[in-house]
């Protein structure tokens, strides 16, 4: 498929990266806040699949993996952007750049870290405005049936959240 239009680039981003295309197309800060939560969760869907590559990676790495996971189909993503400080994830919409959401990547180390991330994005880098920050949990080792396991979605023992 050539790409000769706006439409046909859109319609390349559907096929190839919906997450990118409900970014872009957002039109209400929730909207946004919304299609970057589908957008890590697919990244995160992505660095799970790889992590028996990803397993020996430091915090820095896997934070630089996912950023580079959130930016497919152009969508403007920095790595240790200022706010604040040097927040790991900043995903910034296209031409709102109001609109953003912040996220902090953590090598799990127990429920006080988690919580400690939670505080860090909450009360250093976000500045109240933002409808949705995140913190998310990466392991480092193994999964009890002896796969190698790098990002936790979720379960009653890591927590991941999205926090409004």
């Amino acid at each position: 498929m050539s790409v000769e239009n706006v439409a046909d680039y859109f319609e390349l981003m559907r096929a190839n990266c919906p997450p990118a295309l409900k970014l872009f197309c957002a039109t209400s800060p929730e909207d946004f806040s919304d299609a970057v939560e589908l957008a890590v969760e697919n990244a995160m869907q992505h660095m799970e699949a790889g992590a028996a590559y990803n397993h020996n990676r430091d915090e820095r790495a896997l934070t630089h993996e996912l950023a580079g996971c959130l930016g497919g189909g152009g969508v403007h993503v920095q790595n240790e952007a200022h706010s604040n400080g040097h927040v790991d994830i900043t995903v910034a919409h296209p031409s709102n750049t109001a609109w953003r959401t912040l996220g902090e990547c953590k090598l799990y180390q127990g429920p006080a870290y988690h919580v400690g991330g939670c505080g860090q994005i909450l009360n250093r880098y976000a500045t109240g405005r933002l409808p949705r920050t995140f913190c998310l949990d990466c392991l480092n080792g193994m999964t009890s049936n002896g796969t190698p396991n790098t990002f936790a979605t979720s379960s009653e023992n890591m927590p991941s959240s999205f926090s409004a």
